[in-house]
This record gives C-alpha cells, structure tokens and sequence, in this order.
C-alpha cells in the first residue's frame, strides 16, 4: 500500500533556470497532449529527464520512450519491471530505477542506439534483497544514489556500496535533492542529509518526521526548507525550528515539488492536476482537464532545458508552454467564436465575438480558479461585433444588428437595427457620433447622459468597414472592394453635400485592397502596392515616403492599429505560391525611440501566424490578438530570447535495401559518454553493394515541431543545399567510393536556424576497384603480354616458312587481278559521275522546296510586332520541314497555330503548302477568327484537297494547336487538333487538353472540334508544339525527352526573356539528341500576355 500509495502523486523534477524566464499569471498556457495513440504505449509516464542533446526520455510504465520531437522509441529492460525513476549525473548518463529489483543506466550501443545496461551484477548476493528503487538521485560529488526502502546504493567508480536502516522495522520512504543537498527520510529516524555519502539527521526533523512520511521538500526563502506531507499542508523548517504555514488549500495535495526558477514552483496534485506558485507558495495559476490537460492524476513533472513544463498523467504525457509570452483564452474560458474586437474599460476585459459581447474582471494576479468570460445580456446573435469604444464615459459597440450601449452589463440597442461597422467621434461636435454600416452613414447623439440615434445621412448608401475624419473635417471610408470615398456633410449633419469616389484612376494601384487608418492624427491607406496618401495638389493617391520607407514599398497591410503608448501594430497578407490559398498573414509591430523609428518585430508573432482576427493593445504591457476561437495574450514585459539556436540531430541512417542500422543517432566518446559529435576516428567504412542509404533526422525544439522545417546537404555528392522542405528524411542511391559528410539543420515556426547535425561516412570502392584486385589485374597482365610474346614467336616461325611459297603464288595472281580492276575502275568512274549529277539536281530541287516553304512562313518581324514578347523554336529534321507555323491578324484579333503534318521532309513540305494555304484561305479570305470553326473548316478543307471522302483512301492530314488572341478582351482561345496548349501563370502550369481528332483523313462520324476560352489578368506565359520535341531519342538511356519533363522544363525557365527561353530550349534538346539522329520536325512556339 506505500508504494501505491506514493505513486498516486506527482513527482518534481528540478529543472535548471534561465534568465527572463517568467510565467504569465493570466489565461491557459499553449499545452501540447500526447496519448498512448500517439506514442503506441502505456498510460502512466513515472519520471521524465532530458538528455545532453535534447531528446526526451519517459518512464512508461514497463519501458522507456524516448522523443525526439519527431519519432518515439522503446527502450526495454530486462524482466519488464514498472520503471519509477530517471535522473542524469553530471556526465549526461541517465540512471534508471524500477521494480523487481531492478537498476542501472542508459549506454550507447555501438551502432548508436540507447541500451539500458543493469548494475544489479555488481552488487554482493546478500545485498540483493529489494524489491523497488523509488528514486535515484545524484550527489554533489556525482555520486548515484538508488534508494530502496531496505537499503541505498551508491554506485562511483564503477561499485555499488551500500547503507543500510538502523533498525529493521524501520524502511527509507523517499529522498529529496535541493540544489546541491540531498535529503533521505528515514521512517523511525527522521529526515536525513546526505554529507560525504553519510546521512545525517536534520536538526527539527526528528520528533515529527519519525512517525509522520514527508512527500517533498524544496527550498524557501532565506535558506529555510518547505516540506509537505500526507498528514499536513507545509511546514516550514527554519533555523532548526519546524513551523505550519498556511495557504491555499490546494497545497494540501503537493506532492514532490521543486523550482521553475527562483520565482516559481511546480506542483502536482492527485486528481486535481497541477499547479503553479510564486517562491512564497501563493498559487498562481491551476491546469487541469478544465483548461486543458487530458488527465488530472500526474504523476510526474519535469523543466526541460528550454523551460517547457512536461508532466506524465495517468493516461498520457503533456507539454506546457509556460515560457512563452503567450496564454490563450478559449473555449475553456466561455470564447469559442472569432473575436471580432476588444477592449479594457474599468478593468474589465469586454470581448467582441461572433457569439456576442463577453466580460470578466481582468485585474487578477492569478489564474487558479480558471474564472469564464460571462455574456453580456441582450447581446446573443449579433453575429459579429466589429468594434467597442468608450464615449463620454460610456460603453460602446458597433454589431451586425446595429449600435449598442452598455449599461449594467447589459446591451441596450441605440436606434434601428442595422449593421454598424465602425463608429466615431466627431472632432468639432463632442456629443455626436458618425457611424458606418451596411446602410450608409448614421448620426446619433448624446443628450442628458443617453446615446440617442438622430438620423440617416442621406445621399450616401453603400456597406462599409473602415471611417476616418481628417483635420479638416472631411470624412474618409474604405472598403476592400469598392476604392476610397471622400466625404464633407452638411452643418445640420443629415446629408452629404460632397462625396468623391477615388478609384485606381485616382492613384490607388487597385480597385480592391484599400483600407483607411488614421496614425499620429495623419490619414493614411493601405493598398495592395505599399502605403499611400492623398495629395491635395494633384488631388491623387501618392505613395508615402516615410511610412514605405519604414514598411517597404509594396507592403500588403488589412489591419492597422496605433496604440497609445505610439506602437503601431499591423496585420500583413504575404503573398505565397508554395501554399494552399497563395496567401499567409503576419503580425508585425514598429516602434519608436525618440521619435525613430526602429527595426519592426515579427519574430516573437509567428505562434499567431494565418490566425488574427483583431489587434488591440489594452495596456502598457498587455496585447489581445483575436483568433478564430477566442484570443490569445502577449505579455509585452516577458522577455524570451526567441533567436536562441536549437540543436538538430541526425537520428538513423540505415542501408535501404534491407533497412538494416548503420547509425541510431547518439556519438559517445571512448569513455562510452554521450558527445555531440562525431569520432573522427570512428567514420564508418560502407561496402559498395551497400550504397544506398537513407537518412532520418529531427530537431529537439519542441514547440510545434509540425512546422519544422529542414534542408541538407551531402558532401562529395550535392553541389549545393537543398530548399526547405518539411520531410524527416532523406534517401541517396547508388553513391560512388569516397568520403561523404551528410549535414542538416532545422528552422522552427519562428524562422530560427538550428545548429548544424553531421554525419560522415566513407563508401569503399568495389572489389574489383581494390587494391588486391588491381594487383592481380598487373600480375595477369604480365602473363598475358608473355604468354602473347611466345604465341607471336610461335607464329613468326611458321609464317616465314610458307611467306615464300604464297608470295611466289601470289604475284601472279596480282597480276591477274591487277588488269581485272582497272577495267572495272573505267566503269565505276563513269557511274559514280552520273550519280553525282542526279544528287546535285535533288538537292537544288529541295533547297528551292525550302525557299518556296519559307516564303510562305510568316515573317518573324511581324510576328514580334504582334506578340512583343514571343519566340519560335523550328528545327526541321531535314531541308524541309513537315512542321511549321502560321500567324494572321485578323477583325483585332490575332490567329497563331503550330501544324505538324504528316510526314516529312518533302512530302511533310507538300503537306505544310497545302496547310498553309488553306488558313489563308479560311481566315484572311473567309474571315473566320473562332478556333474550333477554324479546325473544323481546315479539316474540310484538307479532305477535300486529298479527296479523302470514301474510306480506304489516304489517311493523310496534319495535328495542330491554334490560339486566337483577344489583347483588348484579354483572352485567348484555344482549340487542338492531338495537340494541347500548355500555359504558366501565377508559377502554376496548366495544359488545355485538344480534341483526339486529327485534320483530315477519313472517318465515318463527324469530327467534333471544341475550344477554351482562357482570361488571363497577371502575367501569363503560352506555349504551343508538335510531338518532336518530346518524341525525340537521346539522353543517358536512348529515351524519349517525354512531355512531362518538357512541361517541367517549360515551368523551370518561364520567367527567363523569352529570347533566353528559346536558347536554354535549343540547348537541352541538342543536349539530349548528342549522337542520336533527329528523329522528327521540331516546332515550339513561346509567347507572353
């Protein structure tokens, strides 16, 4: 029953403090839970510590995990005991204490991997008598300590010693390290420390603690101890005098605790979670599975090195966050709805949701009671609250149901039900407000302490978000898709006299995008292209020079908001083509120093990236970004060095053809102690026919380690870093002999860089690449080359013996032969002349062919004078071409069309005249300018010419893309016969499928020919071909090119002046043809909207 009863409990683990590590007492820290699902094992998690590198290590019950932020591991021991206790010695070893008579430590294995390696063998047989290790500690003097209720073992140099209990009814119940001191409770004795490996009784600890069993001590103030126990809350041991203190009731339950730093203590509770006080034991903040936690049974607490809080439940692990600056307020606190707004008045916190307006009390130095937000009333289905203010000393807020005034912590409706969106005070009339809404324009008035509404403002209608009035008493409205409006009203307030509607033909880069924001009383907007103001010269929108400056140029900003302390905080939309939605959103902050402006801060926001709602700074210290479910807190005081360099590691590389280990992610010395680098002495040697490998790496950075990103070289292989890429892993084949160094590193969501993890390996050469293999290559060389010597001397022998007989023989067969081929000289001569003639007469035939094909070609100059930006790739297998291009303007409209005809060549050539001048015929003669129709009369057109009508006849014809180019609608349209149409736009390509039916050739149905109508806005790159390019032969393996990697190619330089493109083209394909004949005609056709 003791030992049950003291692991329902919370254990503490001191964790070692760092400097401006504070805890905000407000709101639910960021927690991160892991289940059994998770980690795939037991429930209950015992002691969790933290190794020299990083990586995480649990007591799971019957085995150890171990975390890398990526991947959990298994560590087994022998006889799979309940594991209790983890604790690292000064040298980094973890020590483990378990049941069934079990301890020892962690090793590296050779190979790298964790090992647990038991001690049990180096204590004498009559010594063994134990049945668990309820703790291991570690002595100033790097002394382990394993303390079992019989007996503690100490364990240096390599031997176990041990201490036993004075008396035999007497039992060790628990030990206790604070700082440098350790503490043993000896049940009969009273409480015991440990100096020089023998215990000593602790003055004032004798008369209580010899019946009574404390659970923790940790240190208080002014050198005195706290101690908690089962029968008492703390006590309190000063100067040899022990004394009850009283505190909240929750201490009652404090079980093992110890200090976050010198301000703060952990402490858990069975059933009850987990709590968090300051060094005097005030209580300032309580987690449990109201706000958060997954189980309130904790059995054990740890600080990691970065000062996150992990505790072991009785179903699961947990990290909390606690050094961040941030906390959240969400669902556990009454807020689940996108909060729209927000604002502190008399020290409430007032919430502005899409579930109504929310309050509560925001003056509190604690969080222990988890206190909800409590709904205003009357301010359920409003749907959304855009703003809330104070005027005239009263409460304010602008709703989707219209304009409200708080009173009591109720909401009264001020006026009509319409949208009000943002509202404003009146600089020359104190006691009137302009609103805005989805109905135009609004006056209300105060009057005998009470908002009342006035009236409309006529002459101006229209839904609207954003109002402003500048120092001339002109009012400015914005909304996100409708330009700028300027307004002037009239003295009675009840209509507009002047309203201009500034557009992108009044400066604003665009139409859509604008927001008006007023900053240090001067009006500015917010566009798509940067910051701008309006000139009152020219009466246009310029840039402005000093906010760009600041910000960029071409800054995107939607939310703006300057604080009263002159901090100006922004929310940004950055364009992104690598994600979803092309877009993300960042928070910024700029401020001043005497007036200068400093460097602006994103760093510490990226936790809130994509999920900011509203900005609202509510005090000097305080920040309320609202989020999609509630809203998180910056405490602006807590400092947290979010530039620090985390480590990354290299945590397997294993062959890939039978997976099998070559490293487990830990170096070691040759004292077997963890190292953070490599032995240089101990690379590994990697037979050839293993040289596939595979690397599997993370980082120990633990705060959202889903957004880690990671690149990577290897060197001796890559010529460079690889991009960011979110994969664990990486895999090289078929590496060549040498000496490679793999090296990787991580940036976390913060974009902070890690330290770099190596791993470096040698690959040896083949067998027969080696040196014994060489040797017995020359050893049988020589033989041969002697062997070759001998042969020829046997040879030179016998042929000098019949040289004679056959030269004799010979000569006048010579002879003979000699008068037989000067006769039939005479006749090859005349032949091969003849030949000659008729060749020469071919080829000037052809070369006139090509002069009458390119004659007919439209001139290129023409072409650029259509299509400034274009090229034209033509590579004609032979003098001429079966492929070729045809261009026309025609009613405003441009006609350009790649042909490849069947054939080529001349018959190719015959077929590309004919071709040709039929699209003469159809669209400069008939004036057609629609693409498919185009197609379809080319395909009557050319059925006709071939007399194609009755099946069996000629299946010639011809494939073809066609574009038609609308530049004053900004359209193209495209219809294909076989060929597509590729096109880039925004860094995404797309391909336009074409009809499966060719140009001519007889078919018995109809051909049907189809087209799409492409709009195009941004930049837009276009690209029409025939199959020659990628059906044309060559590469490593005599392949060919294919269209997928021409559509890559194409993607990789579409950006490139098209003139560039069109070499880098001409150069990969004679690249790839090398000594590979052309297989077929090549055209491909490049332009640019």
């Amino acid at each position: 029953m003791a030992i049950k009863r003291y692991f329902f409990t919370l254990f503490f683990i001191l964790s070692i403090s760092i400097s401006f590590s504070q805890i905000e007492s407000k709101g639910i820290p960021y927690i991160k839970n892991y289940s059994r699902v998770d980690y795939d094992g037991n429930n209950q998690t015992f002691s969790i510590v933290q190794d020299n590198r990083g990586v995480m290590y649990f007591a799971n019950q019957t085995y150890i995990l171990e975390f890398d932020g990526k991947t959990w591991r298994k560590i087994f021991l022998p006889g799979d005991p309940n594991i209790y206790s983890l604790v690292k010695d000064q040298t980094g070893r973890i020590y483990v204490g378990a049941s069934v008579g079990e301890f020892g430590y962690l090793k590296i294995a050779d190979d790298g991997k964790m090992k647990y390696q038991s001690l049990t063998d180096k204590i004498p047989e009559k010594k063994k008598q134990f049945t668990i290790v309820r703790k291991v500690q570690i002595t100033k003097n790097n002394h382990v300590v394993f303390v079992t209720p019989q007996t503690i073992y100490i364990y240096e140099n390599d031997t176990v010693k041990t201490i036993d209990i004075k008396k035999p009814e007497n039992n060790f119940t628990g030990s206790f390290k604070i700082k440098d001191r350790l503490f043993i409770h000896e049940k009969g004795r009273g409480i015991l420390e440990f100096k020089n490996d023998n215990p000593e009784i602790v003055k004032g600890t004798a008369d209580y603690y010899t019946k009574n069993q404390p659970l923790g001590m940790f240190s208080a103030p002014n050198n005195a101890l706290y101690i908690t126990s089962w029968q008492d809350s703390v006590k309190i041991l000063s100067n040899g005098t022990l004394k009850s203190i009283d505190r909240n009731p929750l201490l009652f339950n404090l079980i093992y605790p110890s200090a976050y730093n010198d301000d703060y203590y952990l402490g858990g509770l069975y059933g009850k979670g987990m709590i968090i006080t300051d060094n005097k034991l005030h209580v300032i903040k309580h987690l449990s599975t109201d706000n958060g936690l997954q189980n309130n049974t904790v059995w054990c607490v740890y600080t990691d090195r970065d000062k996150n809080i992990w505790i072991g439940t009785n179903d699961g692990i947990s990290i909390i966050y606690a050094n961040l600056p941030y906390t959240v307020f969400s669902a556990q606190s009454n807020l689940s709805e996108a909060v729209e707004s927000s604002f502190l008045y008399k020290n409430k916190l007032y919430i502005g949701s899409a579930g109504g307006l929310f309050y509560r009390d925001f003056t509190f130095n604690n969080d222990t009671e988890n206190k909800k937000f409590t709904q205003i009333e009357n301010s359920t289905g409003h749907t959304r609250i855009w703003k809330i203010d104070t005027i005239n000393n009263t409460l304010l807020f602008a709703a989707q149901s219209g304009f409200f005034e708080v009173t009591e912590n109720k909401a009264h409706l001020i006026g009509p039900k319409n949208s009000v969106k943002s509202f404003i005070q009146l600089a020359d009339y104190p006691d009137k407000i302009l609103a805005v809404g989805g109905h135009g324009l609004s006056i209300f008035s105060y009057s005998e302490g009470i908002w009342k509404f006035n009236h409309a403002v006529k002459n101006f209608k229209g839904n609207f978000r954003h109002l402003e009035e500048d120092k001339n008493g002109f009012f400015w409205i914005s909304d996100r898709s409708k330009g700028v409006f300027k307004l002037k009203l009239n003295k009675k307030l009840d209509s507009v006299i002047e309203n201009k509607a500034f557009t992108d033909k009044d400066g604003l880069p665009d139409l859509y995008g604008n927001y008006v924001f007023k900053v240090n009383n001067q009006i500015i907007f917010t566009t798509k292209k940067g910051i701008y103001t309006f000139d009152k010269k020219t009466h246009k929108f310029i840039k402005d020079t000093k906010f760009n400056d600041i910000f960029g140029k071409d800054i995107k900003i939607e939310k703006l908001y300057q604080s009263r302390n002159g901090n100006i905080w922004f929310k940004e939309a950055i364009d992104d083509p690598k994600i979803k939605n092309k877009q993300s959103w960042e928070l910024g902050l700029l401020k001043f120093k005497d007036n200068i402006p400093q460097p602006i801060i994103k760093t510490p926001f990226y936790k809130v990236k994509n999920n900011i709602f509203s900005i609202n700074q509510i005090s000097d210290n305080e920040l309320i970004v609202g989020t999609e479910s509630g809203f998180v807190l910056y405490n602006l005081n807590m400092k947290k060095k979010f530039e620090e360099p985390f480590p990354s590691l290299i945590r397997k590389v294993e062959f890939i053809k039978n997976d099998s280990l070559i490293f487990g992610g830990a170096f070691k010395n040759d004292s077997g102690i963890m190292v953070l680098l490599q032995n240089p002495n101990k690379i590994p040697k990697i037979p050839y026919e293993f040289n596939d490998i595979r690397f599997s790496f993370s980082s120990v950075f633990y705060e959202e380690p889903e957004k880690i990103q990671y690149k990577f070289i290897l060197q001796g292989n890559d010529t460079e870093w690889s991009d960011w890429k979110f994969k664990t892993d990486k895999e090289y084949s078929n590496l060549g002999p040498g000496t490679y160094t793999f090296i990787v590193k991580a940036k976390n969501l913060y974009n902070v860089e890690s330290k770099t993890a190596e791993y470096t390996f040698e690959i040896l050469p083949p067998w027969y690449r080696t040196f014994g293999a060489y040797l017995g290559y020359f050893i049988l060389f020589i033989l041969f080359i002697y062997g070759v010597i001998q042969l020829s001397i046997f040879r030179l022998k016998k042929q000098r013996e019949n040289l004679k007989r056959i030269v004799e023989e010979r000569t006048k067969e010579i002879q003979i032969q000699k008068e037989e081929i000067e006769a039939k000289n005479e006749t090859l001569s005349f032949q091969n002349e003849e030949i000659s003639q008729k060749n020469a007469s071919i080829t000037a035939s052809i070369n006139y062919a090509k002069r009458i094909q390119e004659a007919m070609l439209p001139l290129k100059d023409k072409i650029t004078a259509g299509l400034p930006e274009n090229f034209l790739l033509f590579k004609p297998r032979d003098i001429v071409s079966g492929d070729f291009y045809w261009y026309a303007e025609k009613n405003g409209k441009i006609i350009y069309t790649a042909v490849d005809c069947t054939g080529h060549g001349v018959p190719g050539a015959l077929m590309s005249m004919i071709g040709s001048e039929i699209l003469t015929t159809i669209v400069n003669a008939n004036g057609i300018t629609k693409a498919d129709v185009i197609l379809e009369k080319m395909n009557d057109y050319v059925i006709k010419a071939l007399k194609q009508e009755k099946e069996g006849l000629s299946q010639d014809g011809m494939d073809m893309a066609l574009c038609v180019i609308d530049k004053e609608n900004k359209t193209v349209e495209f219809a294909g016969a076989k060929n597509p149409l590729v096109y880039i736009t925004n860094g995404e390509l797309k391909q336009v499928k074409a009809s499966r039916n060719g140009i001519g050739g007889y078919q018995q149905d109809a051909k049907d020919y189809s087209s799409e109508l492409i709009h195009y806005e941004s930049p837009t790159w276009f690209y029409m071909f025939s199959d020659g390019f990628q059906d044309q032969f060559g590469g490593p393996k005599n392949r060919k090119f294919m269209i997928k990697r021409l559509k890559q190619l194409l993607l990789d330089i579409h950006y490139k002046p098209m003139e560039e493109q069109n070499e880098i083209l001409d150069k990969v394909i004679e690249e790839w043809m090398k000594d590979t004949p052309q297989t077929d005609d090549i055209i491909l056709i490049g332009f640019k909207l």
